[in-house]
């Protein structure tokens, strides 16, 4: 009595990476092209919603710095890259649920987006990005300033 005693989540992770690749085959089946596709699941968690006159991407990342996210616009995607340094390199950990590792998500826009004029705004741990509605037909390629 009195030992600590942790479940592994492996098992439960696999099964939750399963789902989460059946619900993106299903996604790309099923989406038209004004529609998000190509949406990667997993580390950062995000939500995708859909104004009258834009789409805004809420990404929870609490712990980083807006120094440490890149935001790239390249054609009809936007990737978002980020992460942060091992803070105790050597250090052995009981438990370890925090995440430091680096992260990429690419996010496929519909044609729908002007992607000149995307913004982005990062306040207490979460990364909004603004996609107004209204694109002229033409392709990109531009780095977003975080604000």
């Amino acid at each position: 009595m009195g030992n600590l005693v942790l479940y592994n989540g492996s098992l439960l992770n696999r099964v939750q990476n399963e789902f989460a690749q059946m619900e993106k085959l299903f996604n790309d089946l099923f989406s038209s092209g004004d529609s998000f596709v190509g949406f990667n699941s997993g580390y950062p968690k995000c939500n995708v919603i859909e104004l009258d006159d834009k789409f805004i991407v809420e990404m929870a990342v609490a712990g980083l710095k807006k120094e440490d996210i890149k935001i790239k616009v390249e054609e009809n995607q936007v990737k978002v890259e980020g992460g942060k340094q091992v803070k105790y390199e050597n250090a052995k950990y009981h438990v370890r649920e925090l995440s430091s590792r680096a992260f990429a998500k690419t996010i496929s826009i519909p044609r729908t987006v002007n992607g000149d004029k995307i913004d982005a705004k990062f306040e207490d741990g979460v990364l909004e990005i603004y996609m107004p509605k209204e694109n002229d037909g033409k392709d990109l390629i531009r780095v977003v300033d975080i604000k």
